[in-house]
């Protein structure tokens, strides 16, 4: 693998790429549209309804990505289905993707600098797998509340 320099930042662009697809993957998104629309017809204070719009268009963003990690996210993309997931008593725990599989990938495109996608895959991977686990066990401290 690539090394990574001390004090160097991690690419922000791809860790909000993965944190995007977890909660896509996961439908951990939610429409405010409704409670903006009965807002209006209560005529509620207008301070409260630009909240909730501002919200939705926080849910609505999308990211960007650099040129250069295009390829790095298209691959992220290729391994939504290729996941290690432990199914234990507490439910669910995501352990991470199959980054066997994108090195092979990889390497079956002759990709050129495959080091520094593999590192790149691997900081994806584990924005996506902290922001999965915690949606997971935001649903299970849920349920048990209702119970």
């Amino acid at each position: 693998m690539g090394q990574r320099l001390l004090g160097a930042r991690p690419k922000k662009r791809l860790i909000e790429a993965a944190v995007y697809w977890a909660r896509e993957h996961l439908d951990d998104f939610t429409d405010y549209t409704d409670a903006i629309e009965k807002y209006r017809a209560l005529n509620m204070p207008p301070e409260l309804i630009a909240e909730y719009e501002a919200m939705q268009a926080e849910e609505n963003a999308d990211f960007d990505v650099d040129p250069d990690e295009v390829e790095t996210v298209a691959m992220f993309q290729r391994l939504s289905n290729h996941w290690r997931i432990d199914i234990g008593m507490s439910g669910g725990l995501y352990l991470g993707c199959d980054i066997g599989l994108a090195i092979k990938l990889l390497e079956h495109r002759r990709e050129k600098n495959i080091d520094a996608v593999v590192d790149e895959l691997l900081l994806m991977e584990a924005a996506a797998k902290a922001k999965l686990n915690e949606i997971l066990q935001r649903r299970r401290d849920e349920q048990r509340q209702r119970v």
